[in-house]
């Protein structure tokens, strides 16, 4: 694909600098009329265009209202490419970590001991559910 753009951009480029050309020598020319005015040409020099699309196999982010703009995918050979918008990401990770709950072996826990006796346990889900239900860490109360 790349190298079919960049003989297009050759050629497209190519008709543009005729073109520039044979314009450039209108510009060129004028002619005195008899009543003192002249007549002329003033044609603008189109500018060249680039088809070079880019390539984003190791990624990018796009701001918003930044434009449309066209890109070669597929060109990463190592890994999977994901192309969607930020919310349908966030969504994803949202459902991954919901279903993730509770996984990885279950809950923390950590034993209290003084002097070689176990004065009690705290787990981490007991923090978090008192956290959550009144608003404050209870280890820290």
């Amino acid at each position: 694909m790349k190298g079919i753009l960049w003989k297009v951009e050759i050629l497209v480029n190519g008709v543009i600098d005729f073109i520039n050309g044979f314009t450039g020598k209108l510009s060129v020319l004028s002619i005195d009329l008899p009543n003192g005015e002249t007549f002329g040409f003033d044609i603008p020099q189109l500018d060249h265009v680039s088809l070079r699309l880019p390539q984003l196999a190791s990624g990018t982010v796009i701001p918003p209202r930044t434009g449309e703009f066209a890109a070669i995918l597929g060109d990463n050979k190592r890994e999977t490419e994901v192309v969607s918008p930020l919310s349908t990401m966030k969504q994803a990770v949202r459902e991954v970590m919901k279903e993730m709950e509770g996984a990885g072996g279950g809950d923390i826990v950590g034993y209290i001991y003084l002097d070689g006796r176990e004065l009690g346990q705290s787990t981490v889900k007991f923090v978090r559910q008192e956290k959550k239900r009144t608003g404050r860490n209870p280890i820290l109360v």
